[in-house]
């Protein structure tokens, strides 16, 4: 057979200004401008959505792509974000969406805010860098964040970010998302891995392309920055009494009790915690759903032989996920 005949398809061309295909203007997504939008937002998720199980996860039942289209084109008629001026009619438009659709607004804004994050690495390295430097006081984040973030409307923002984030955790046993959790997630929000440089000689237009364990070695520090933050933030909100502090939920008292601070740089290894293996494959034809992808490989690999895979571990985990992707195949059809 032609050597042709196995090359893979060229991938399309990344496509950097994803908001133009809603024809958002890009001096509309500047933080200035999305602060109040931002903020009346998560107040309304605040006040109905973070008892909403699992709200913050992707691909769920609830999870509607038009939607989304739907709030965006309301959200800014004619590529223009509405006037913010009037407070009283944002609030009624945003009451006419469901809280699956106001948080994947939210996370479509986030990654389209400067530099495509709500905080900034660099933002929390200062911070962290500031919080050791003065003794960690209780009170580090509102006296020391708001000198590490570029403006108020930043402060603004980065503020109301963790707000909602704090508002989940507070409900986990509503929503299953404990204050880890949620920072696990949203960590891909609050910081772009990409790597930036100020230097002059530095090439934005290169590519690097990174590797599976390159991106979870990033997500890994990320998530670690983030629950930081969510502690530190959390510690800023406490009542200056202890039988004050006792009111707070037990969820809030636990995250406190149970997590030393600051928080380790990485945390420390558990018996618990598994390897999970990293399976690739390369194929000609896309996969209509995830569900197709697995399948690949089941189809592709032999689980005959134990001795054929890394460890034991790797053998049982691609089993045990080979044969559920058959069951619910099977169930869907």
């Amino acid at each position: 057979m032609g050597q042709d005949q196995f090359a893979l398809p060229k991938l399309p061309a990344s496509n950097r200004n994803h908001h133009q295909h809603f024809g958002i203007a890009a001096d509309q997504l500047t933080r200035k401008k999305l602060q109040v939008l931002l903020h009346l937002i998560t107040a309304d998720l605040k006040t109905r959505g973070t008892k909403t199980p699992h709200v913050f996860l992707p691909f769920r039942s609830r999870v509607d792509d038009s939607k989304l289209e739907q709030f965006l084109q309301s959200v800014f008629p004619g590529g223009k974000l509405i006037d913010m001026s009037k407070t009283s009619l944002v609030k009624l438009l945003l009451k006419s969406f469901d809280e699956f659709t106001l948080i994947c607004g939210l996370k479509y804004l986030w990654c389209r805010l400067p530099n495509n994050e709500v905080v900034g690495w660099n933002v929390y390295l200062e911070f962290k860098r500031r919080e050791r430097d003065a003794g960690y006081p209780k009170d580090a984040f509102l006296t020391l964040m708001p000198k590490c973030l570029s403006s108020s409307s930043h402060a603004s923002i980065v503020y109301d970010f963790l707000d909602l984030m704090i508002g989940i955790a507070t409900n986990s046993q509503y929503n299953h998302l404990s204050g880890r959790k949620i920072a696990k997630m949203a960590s891909v929000w609050a910081f772009n891995s990409t790597p930036h440089s100020s230097s002059a000689f530095y090439d934005a237009t290169a590519t690097r392309e990174n590797s599976f364990m390159d991106g979870l070695s990033t997500w890994e520090l990320t998530c670690n920055g983030l629950f930081h933050l969510l502690l530190a933030f959390l510690r800023a909100m406490l009542p200056d009494t202890e039988s004050d502090t006792l009111k707070l939920p037990k969820t809030l008292q636990s995250l406190l009790v149970t997590n030393s601070y600051p928080p380790p740089d990485k945390l420390p290894s558990m018996k618990s915690v598994i390897t999970i293996p990293c399976v690739q494959i390369r194929s000609t034809k896309r996969c209509a759903d995830p569900y197709e992808l697995i399948s690949k490989v089941r189809q592709n690999l032999r689980f005959d032989k134990k001795d054929k895979f890394i460890s034991i571990e790797n053998y049982t985990i691609l089993k045990n996920i080979s044969k559920r992707t058959l069951l619910m195949r099977l169930y869907l059809h």
